[in-house]
Parts: C-alpha cells; structure tokens; sequence
C-alpha cells in the first residue's frame, strides 16, 4: 500500500447531505456492492447492517488502517477537496404524473397527492459547483482504481444528473496526507487518536457513516490536530 492522491473530475455540480464525502465509504460501498452482487440491492433499509457488512468485506477494502486496538480502528482515507468553495442551494421537486396511473396496483377513484406515498414535495438541496474532487488515502492504487470504474457519480441525486463523473485519476504520492497534512485533520479523527487538537464535535468516523455506533467525539476536517505517537498502522 503507498500513499495516493485521487481526482475525481465532474461534468455537473456535486450534490451535498452531509458535509463532506468520505472516500472511505466510497470503496467500502463499492466492496460491497460487488460482494453481494444483485443481493446487494435486497439490503434491508430499517436496521443497521454494521456487523454484517464489516465481516464481509473488512479483508476486502483496498484500503490501510491506523488502530488503537482491533475494535479501534479507522481507515487512511480523507475526505474529498473540492475545487470551488461556494455552496449554493436549489429546489428539487416531485410531482404525480398521470401518465403512469395504470402502473398503480390499488383500486381507487382518486389518488391524493398531498399525502401518503404519491404525494407532491419540494426539497432545498445543497450543491457545489466543483468541476474536481479530491481524495488522499494509502492504499493500492490498482485495486482502487478498478472499483471506481464502478462508480456511478458522486454525492446524492445522481440519478437526475448531479456529479456525473467525467474521468479519475489514481497516482501515488510521495507522503501520506490522508490523515493530517500540515498539521490540518483531513477527515474525521476521533479524538483518542490524537495528542492536541483545537476543535471537536460528535461525528461518525469509518462508514458506515449512517450508523450510531461508529459517532464518537471527532476533530473535524480543516481544524489543527497532532496524532499519538503510539499508534498501530497496517499496510
């Protein structure tokens, strides 16, 4: 495993719900997504998938680590730079079009749309006009570059076009800069990792990231913060 730096080029804005993205839980999604196969879409949406998911695919993530212990542990990845720093918000809306009625497996003479699953909404979706994200992490640059050809965008709403993926680049570096780089966090570090630092908060630290069991007190990206000197790193 050596240290890389990936640039990830994008044709549309990228979508934010969350304020960073984490390129660690980009390939963990992508192990997994190949390990399960068609099942992956069958995962169940109402319970965490922690335990089984990381026994499945721990081995498989291209991916070194730094550990406190074998419990304790995060991956070397940062969290993706982007090239412009504006944020700007626009509404996404939804609307029951008639056009598919007869697709609708019920028996009714009318169809409500202001409640219930068909009903119309608008959201205030976040988004970067970033033509470039990028990540650091230490890993192997073969492997990742493999799963990102897999990779349909980046961020939410792909699906209606944010964060088309133009082309990446995978390419080694000569230091490590995906946990601190001049002295600056560069993902989220759970503070019993560090030695100093000058911010915390309540952050999930490895992915998945929608799960409550992986929040713990974290320095956050872009605030000052030192390691501990008797870390366990793997390779």
């Amino acid at each position: 495993m050596e240290p890389l730096e990936v640039i990830i080029e994008l044709r549309t804005p990228v979508a934010l719900g969350h304020p960073w993205i984490h390129f660690d839980g980009i390939i963990s999604h992508l192990v997994l997504r190949e390990k399960l196969g068609e099942e992956y879409y069958l995962l169940p949406t109402k319970r965490s998938i922690l335990r089984e998911s990381d026994d499945l695919i721990a081995k498989d993530v291209p991916i070194a680590k730094i550990m406190l212990s074998e419990k304790v542990w995060m991956y070397r990845a940062s969290v993706g730079i982007f090239d412009a720093e504006e944020l700007t918000l626009t509404t996404i809306y939804k609307r029951f079009t008639i056009e598919f009625a007869d697709m609708i497996r019920m028996r009714r003479k009318s169809i409500s749309i202001a409640s219930g699953k068909l009903r119309n909404w608008s959201i205030r979706l976040p988004y970067v006009p970033t033509s470039e994200v990028r990540f650091y992490a230490v890993g192997i640059a073969s492997r990742i570059e493999e799963l990102l050809h897999h990779l349909p965008g980046l961020g939410k709403k792909v699906a209606i076009g944010f964060g088309d993926i133009r082309g990446f680049e995978v390419r080694k570096i000569n230091e490590d800069r995906s946990l601190i780089y001049g002295e600056i966090a560069m993902r989220p570090i759970p503070t019993i990792f560090l030695e100093k630092y000058d911010d915390c908060y309540q952050l999930a630290f490895r992915p998945p990231y929608w799960e409550p069991n992986n929040v713990t007190i974290c320095a956050p990206p872009g605030c000052k913060a030192k390691l501990r000197r008797d870390l366990k790193w793997t390779y």
